[in-house]
This record gives structure tokens, sequence and C-alpha cells, in this order.
């Protein structure tokens, strides 16, 4: 399809909706079961159906000998089973219009449908529901079961219950019956036996209850004196709403606003031309919307009349100052703006949509007022990148997770642009270096790691998901990154735009992304996003040098890196996929270089190589494993991970030059003070490391003094973390263990590299290299222990342990492994990383080892043949050096499928047995146990291939 064909195809799309906004409005949205099942449960006042088409409609929709369509999520067929139940009871009840055959039917669907309903319920993970209103309308529809005798019970329903009260518990009858709408007028039938329906009549909109079939129905239902008004709504709704008078109705009816400012929005973002959208038609529903929204103080709803919600007054808005008619933004965000700092779709909304505040930012950047409403977008913008970074953008309208990458794309490019052309300069630096552009990269790698496109997945894709991701790459397309990363936004863009030529029938086929009580479809949506995605320009734009420095930074040093991951990683893979992740790994370097001296002091003349191999090690095991993983939990990690290097520097360069005995109360300071192996609740151990940070400690030397001043920040830093505190008791406790095992082992190394190299106190340690005869263990043993414990991989898992599972809503959060086969599990996993760990750092710093004269695996016994002397001389070390490295590298080998092995189980435990989290939960852990074992290995490789670690002197 060429330019001049969608433009065509898209004038007349225009044409359609503007139509709708100004004479009769024709339905384009999926019907619904659980919609229908409630109009076909209204009866007339001389008893008789006054729908009896849309009972037939139910019948119809049942799926053989089972339940009700789950279209996209089980929450649908929940829904749509309850509901359809619930009218069959209805109509058994009235036995005597019914014939013998109707009604072993009826009993016979009743049956299938209730089995279907205990199974779906019995599976249901109801802490990943996002479907409006689902809390309230599931438990009324339970109820009204019960009363026919049917009563369910299932897993989750304890979780049901809480979130229903926590939703319910402030409502109060009276609230409906003044003069202002609220969200509640949508689902009145979640509130039968509650409300006084009466008391209502007069937040009727054109005979509707907030253009809802089944708040209307139920409406109907319960009031003493017919309404003909809501009856008229009714059929209108089932023959214009897009069941053609068959007895089907939509979820919501009729939505003119809403199609046509979502329609002429995505197409005018495209690019398309202006005379699209210059027409009689359209100009009368852009008249209509802006007598809205003056009507009600700057916001409109779907439709004429409605609860005005945020993200249909921004679309409003917005197409107002596209199309030449400049209009504020300021009643929106005034209206909208929570007391948090994001925008509410409706007020009292329980969880925040990423996609309203997008499109509330995109309305802002794009208006007249954008300049006067800089402290808003900042807000909206920290908003977005919170839910960003907490892994929080499942959006509560759409499932796609394309459509909030396509916003997301779409918001924060403008933003950049804005900011690079000092409209909106107020805004801090430190916003868009380490927020903005970290988010726009890794949303960049969602994209092209995840691509159901370039991976050819994109038939099991709807059109409309595929349509929203070429929008988010023609989005990201505009910002100025390196030619192999924009030649692979290329392929994407094409690739997608192919498919959508060739499955351009399908366009208007039930696409089930869009989001209700159940999950519904837009025809008229699903043609526009697909039109835009054809047409959308991908231009380059014009960007200052400082802005290009964030997306390529220092090429030179990217390339190096970009070829030795991609040396140490999977050679076979794309060269642009390591280019992409050290781009990400980049967009953290700065943020993580300002924290390098908070705790440990710098040391002239060393350039702390890590800093820049630590952040691309994280992203890169994230994006090549699609773990998707936070961004939070990536960032805490690459501290913890600087932190791990700075403590292990710190002790080799300033503890180790303390004498024995002054060592040995740095040990005691560390286990008596710092960390003490007892209960967090009978010692004050918290009062005495701030004692030591203050230097409050008059019984050290100076000495001593500063080394414990040094380490009790450091403790501080890990113990006092947020997440750690959030953490259970338990898994504290762990790493309170853990972190005091990690600095000890750091003593018992000196103290063994003392006793290995003390007959050449006075000698030169490349004159003979001595084997270790008077260990205090075997090499396995050791390995386990000092060694496994001293590499840092522990007391890492036990820290990463408190980020996996710390949640700050929660008063009594669970360990993060739940049960004794877990834990022990998990131990053993991390046990096996850690040797590995050893093993290959052994191997890399052998020679760094002999230098310093500190222990290293070779120099064990069994390394040697039980005839070697007691110290081999440098000609025979070196001999042996080969046999040595390779026996290294086998035995690390052997850990390396140990740990993967120990993976497995541990998985398969959490999922097979793990009863105290939802499935979202498991599916976390589960990743998140993935992406620590593939960065340990990561790292290790790294060791093998280079030394990352400062020299010790």
């Amino acid at each position: 399809m060429d330019r001049k064909q969608v433009e065509q195809k898209a004038e007349e799309l225009v044409q359609h909706v503007a139509k709708g906004c100004i004479s009769r409005y024709e339905g384009s949205w999926t019907l619904s079961v659980y919609d229908t099942a409630w109009v076909s449960m209204i009866e007339k006042p001389d008893g008789n159906w006054l729908f009896p088409e849309s009972f037939k409609y139910i019948l119809q929709r049942q799926i053989g000998e089972s339940g009700w369509v789950s279209h996209a999520s089980e929450i649908d067929g929940i829904l749509n089973t309850l509901a359809a139940l619930l009218t069959i009871e209805k109509h058994l009840c009235k036995e005597n219009s019914l014939s013998d055959l109707e009604k072993s039917d009826l009993q016979h669907r009743k049956v299938h449908g209730l089995t279907f309903l205990q199974n779906a319920l019995e599976h249901w993970d109801v802490g990943s529901c996002m479907h409006v209103g689902f809390e309230i309308l599931v438990p009324a529809l339970l109820s009204m079961l019960e009363a026919y005798g049917i009563k369910l019970q299932f897993p989750s329903r304890p979780a049901l219950d809480a979130v229903s009260f926590q939703k319910s518990r402030l409502f109060k009858a009276e609230m409906l019956y003044g003069p202002y709408q609220s969200t509640t007028l949508h689902s009145l039938e979640a509130f039968i036996g509650k409300v006084d329906f009466l008391r209502l009549r007069h937040h009727k909109v054109n005979g509707s209850m907030l253009g809802s079939p089944s708040s209307t129905a139920a409406y109907l239902m319960n009031i003493s004196e017919w309404d003909q008004d809501a009856e008229d709504y009714l059929r209108d709704a089932i023959q214009h709403g897009g069941g053609f008078g068959l007895g089907g109705v939509p979820s919501a009816y009729p939505c003119e606003i809403f199609e046509f400012t979502w329609v002429l929005t995505t197409l005018v973002q495209a690019g398309l031309p202006s005379r699209s959208f210059q027409n009689e038609a359209v100009s009368r529903a852009l008249s209509t919307i802006a007598s809205q929204l003056r009507k009600n103080k700057g916001a409109v709803g779907f439709a004429s009349g409605m609860l005005p919600d945020a993200d249909d007054t921004a679309k409003a808005i917005h197409i107002l100052n596209a199309l030449g008619q400049p209009t504020s933004p300021k009643q929106m965000v005034s209206s909208f703006m929570s007391p948090k700092g994001h925008i509410m779709t409706y007020m009292g909304e329980r969880n925040l949509s990423p996609s309203a505040n997008c499109n509330a930012l995109i309305c802002i950047l794009d208006s007249p007022d954008m300049g006067e409403l800089w402290a808003d977008v900042e807000k909206i913008t920290n908003s977005l990148c919170d839910c960003w970074w907490e892994n929080k953008m499942v959006d509560k309208w759409n499932l796609s997770i394309n459509y909030s990458a396509m916003l997301l794309a779409q918001a924060f490019t403008r933003l950049v642009q804005r900011w690079d052309f000092a409209s909106l300069r107020m805004l801090p630096d430190t916003l868009i270096r380490d927020r903005v552009v970290v988010v726009l990269v890794q949303l960049l790698n969602r994209v092209l790691f995840g691509s159901s496109l370039l991976s050819k997945d994109a038939a099991r894709s709807y059109p409309e998901s595929v349509a929203y991701e070429v929008l988010t790459c023609s989005a990201l397309r505009s910002l100025p990154l390196s030619r192999t990363i924009l030649s692979q936004l290329d392929s994407v863009i094409e690739d997608g735009r192919d498919h959508l030529t060739t499955v351009e029938s399908t366009w208007e086929t039930n696409q089930y992304l869009w989001i209700e009580k159940i999950t519904y479809g837009s025809q008229t949506l699903s043609k526009a996003y697909c039109l835009a995605a054809l047409y959308a320009k991908t231009d380059d734009s014009a960007w200052s040098d400082e802005i290009a420095d964030l997306f390529q930074p220092a090429p030179d040093t990217s390339r190096k890196l970009t070829k030795f991951f991609q040396m140490v990683h999977v050679p076979e893979e794309p060269a642009w996929k390591y280019e992409t992740c050290v781009l990400e790994g980049a967009t953290f370097a700065a943020k993580l270089r300002s924290c390098r001296t908070a705790i440990f002091p710098s040391r002239d003349g060393f350039k702390d190589k890590y800093l820049t191999y630590i952040p691309a090690t994280w992203t890169l095991v994230n994006n090549f494993r699609g773990l998707n993983l936070s961004t939070k939990l990536l960032w805490e990690m690459m501290k913890f991970s600087m932190l791990d290097f700075l403590v292990d520097e710190y002790m080799e360069t300033s503890v180790t030059l303390l004498n024995i005995s002054e060592r040995a109360l740095v040990k005691e300071c560390i286990s008596k003070d710092l960390l003490p192996r007892v209960s967090e609740t009978s010692v004050p151990w918290e009062t005495n490391i701030s004692k030591i940070v203050a230097q409050d400690e008059s019984n050290l030397s100076e000495r001593i003094g500063a080394v414990c001043t040094v380490l009790a920040k450091y403790v501080k830093e890990v113990m006092r973390h947020p997440s750690v505190r959030a953490a259970s008791q338990y898994d504290r406790t762990q790493l309170r263990i853990e972190l005091h095992d990690f600095l000890i082992a750091h003593i018992i190394q000196m103290e063994d590299n003392t006793q290995l190299y003390q007959s050449q106190k006075d000698g030169n340690p490349d004159m003979e290299i001595p084997i270790f005869s008077s260990a205090r263990s075997s090499f396995y043993n050791w390995a386990r222990t000092t060694a496994a414990q001293h590499i840092s991989c522990p007391v890492s898992f036990a820290f990463y342990s408190c980020l996996l599972n710390s949640s700050s809503d929660i008063k009594h959060p669970n360990d993060c492994f739940l049960t004794p086969e877990q834990k022990y599990k998990a131990s053993d996993f991390c046990a096996h990383l850690a040797v590995m760990s050893r093993l290959f750092n052994d191997y890399a710093s052998i020679r760094r080892d002999q230098q310093e004269r500190n222990l290293n695996s070779v120099n064990f016994p069994e390394f040697h043949p039980s005839s070697s002397p007691a110290k081999l001389t440098p000609d025979a070390f070196n001999t042996n050096l080969p046999l040595f490295k390779n026996s290294l590298l086998q035995l690390g080998e052997y850990e390396r499928r140990a740990s993967r092995a120990a993976m497995a189980n541990l998985v398969d435990e959490i999922h097979s047995r793990d009863q105290g989290r939802s499935g979202v939960k498991q599916e976390t852990t589960s990743k998140g146990i993935e992406l620590f074992a593939y960065v340990t290995e990561l790292f290790a490789d790294i060791y093998v291939a280079k030394d990352l670690t400062n020299a010790a002197q």
C-alpha cells in the first residue's frame, strides 16, 4: 500500500469518526457477553423478557460443553461465565415459560458452565488482574449466585476479599445520590441491594448509566417505575452498538469522543497531511468537543455528557491544538493531578495508568502553555520514570505491552527534544540524563530484543499490536543513535509494515486489546493505528552535541566494550546486540561513578576499570535472556557489584597493612560491634555502627578506628538499605550473617597469606612459589568456605534476595524463599556459583596473587604431586602453569554445570510448591534467579578474559 492509498483510507476513516461525533454513532467495539447477559435478565412490567434476543445471543456464545469465552485474560471468562450463569438461573426460575427440552438444555449448560468457572477460579491470579472494577463485580456476582444455592470456593478468594474490602470500605450510597457523576455509576450491577436505584435517575445520560449497558440494565431491573429512556438506550445499543440488532451489546456505548480523538491524534502524530482533516464534518466535530470542554470546565469523557477523564481530555486538547485551535491544558492538570504527582484517569482510581500519564504529558508538550507547566511536566515525568524503574508499566486500559511502550517513546522523545531546544531547560539535567535517557535506551532494547517482528513471530500478534511496535520504533528512530542501531530500528519498521500490508484484511477483525470490565477491541482504532504505522515518518531530527553524547557516549570505548563482550559472551550473536547493551550500561555510568567515593576513598593513579564493565554486564544478561527485570533491581545490583570490588580492594590495600594484633581488633569489631551473630532485637548493633561512623570509639587506635569507620559505613549502607529494611527478618538475618562472613573471610585470607609466605618474609616471591602444605583444611573445603565467602557471591545473593522480595506495602513480608526445600536449594545454588567464581578468579589472578603474596587455589597441595618439594622454582612453576590453569578451568566448568542444575531444581521447586505467592511473583523470582546466575557466570568469564581488579600496590 503506497502513501497515497494510506492517505485516502485515513481520510475515509476520519470522515467516519467525525460523523459519529455529530450525528448517529455506529459502534465498532467488539460485543460483550458480560453486558449482554445483564441485558438479557431484564423483565418487562408484564413479566416477559424485554430482550429475548440477548438471551439467545448468550446461549449461542457458550463454548461447547464449557463456559463462556476468555478473550485475552482469565477475568474475561470468569465474568462472562458468572453473568451467563446468573441469567440462566433467572430463566430457569420461570419454568412455566420453558418446555422440558429447554429446561434440560439450560441445566446441561449450567453444569458445564459451573465446571468451567470452578476451574477458572482455581487458577485465577487475583494479584495480576488489571480490569476495571473486577474487585467489586466478581464478589457481587458470586453472592448473587449463592442466592441460587451455588457456592464457589477457590484459593485466591481471601486475596479477592481483601482487595474488595479496600475498594468498598469507603463507599457510601449517599455519595451516589448527589449531583455529581462517579465511576461507580458504570458498575451499578455490583450494588444491587445496596443502593436505591430510583434515586439515581438524575444521573442518566441519554438513558444510560455512564454509557454502560450492564449498569443500565441493573438500574432498569431495580426500579419500581419503568424508565422508557433506559429501555430506548438499550435498544439503541443492541441496534447500533455493533451487534446489528441480534441481541449483543458492547461494554460501553456510545464512545464517539473516544474514537474521534484517538483516531485523529494517532493520524496527526504519524504526519498525515493537514488536508486529511480539513472538511466540514471534522470542523463540526471539533466544535462539539471544544464546546464539551467549555461546558465541563476543561475536561471531557468518552462520550458527550459522560464523566470526564484525563485520557479523553488529553486527547481532545491535543487534537484541538494540533489542528490550529489553541487550547490550554491547565484545567486538565489542576483537575486530575494527584497529590502524589501523577495524573489520575478518574478521581480515586486504585492504580496509576502509565498510558494516561503519557497522553497527558504529550498533550502538555504540544500545547501553548508548555513552559508555564514545566513543574507539572517534571512531576509526570518522574512518575512515569518510577513506573518504568519499578516495572509497573502494565497498563489498566490496554493489554499490549507495545501500547505503553509506544506512548512512552512518543512522550519521552518529545520531552528530550523540548529540553534540547531550550523550551524546558527549567527541568533538572539529572532528570533527563539519569532517568529519561535510561528509560529510552532500555525501551529501545526491550523493543529490539523482544520484537515479534525480528523473531518472525508477528503472526501470533494482533495487527494493532504490531502497529504499536512500528510506531514505537518510529519515535525512537528520531533519537541520535548510531548507524548500527538505527539500521535495526529500520528493519523492525520495514518488517512491521510488510506484515501489516500482508494482513490488511484482518485489521478490522476482533482484536481484544483494550480493557474495560472485560477485554474488548475496536475496529476503528485498529485501522487507525495500522494506517499510522504504514505512514509514520522516520526523518532524522537535529540534536545538540550534549544530547548526541548521551546516546553515543565515548565511541572508541563503546566499540572496544562491544567487541570484548561479544568475545566473552556468545561470539555468534550479532554485534548490534552488544552495542545496544553497552549503550544501556553507559547510561548508568555517570550515576555509578558519582557513588564511587561515598564510602571507600579513591586511590590516585587507578582508573577503576570495573565501573565501565559492571553496568553492561547486568544489562547484557537482562536483555539477551529476555528477562525484562526492573531497572531498580539492575541499578541496585550495579551499585552492590561496585561495592563488592571496592570492599575487596579496600581490604587488600588498607586492612592488609595492619599488623596481626591490629587485624585481630578489626576482626573483633566486625564480630562484636558491626555484625554480631545474635538476634537483631536484643543487640543495638545499629547504635554501635552509628558510634563508629561518628568516630566515637575512643578505645580504638587511629589506624584501627579509620578502618572500622569505613567498614561501619559499608555495613550501614548495606543493612539500612530500604529494600533490606522492608525484607523479612529471616532474609535480613541471613544477609547480616553473610556480610559478617564476607568481611571475616578477608581477614582469614590475610592470615593464610601470611602463613603461606612467612618463609619468604625477607625474600623475593618471584624466586620461589610456596605450596600451602599447612593449610587449615583441604582445597575442597577451603573452596566452599573461606574462598567462596571471600569472593562476595554469597553476600551479594543474600542482598539480592532482599531486593527480589522487598515491598513497601507489605507489613509482614514473606521470606524470599518460603519453604525449607527452597532455602536449602537456594543455598546450594549460590554455593556452586561462589566456588565457580573463585576458581575462575584465581585462574585470572595467578600472577598477580604471586606478586602480591596472596593465597591462590594453585598453592594447595592438591595441585601438586605428593613428591613435589615444599616450594617451586619459577621454572618449575612456569612449566606447570598451563596444567594448573587447565585444572582451574575444568573445575570451574564443573561448578558452572552444578550451579545450572541447582538453579533448575530451585526454579522447579518454586513453581511446583510455592503456594504463598501469586504467579506473577513466582515468575519474577524465577527470572531473578536466572539473572543472578548468568550475571555471575558472565563476571566469571570476564575474569578469565580480563582482570578488572585494581592492583593492591
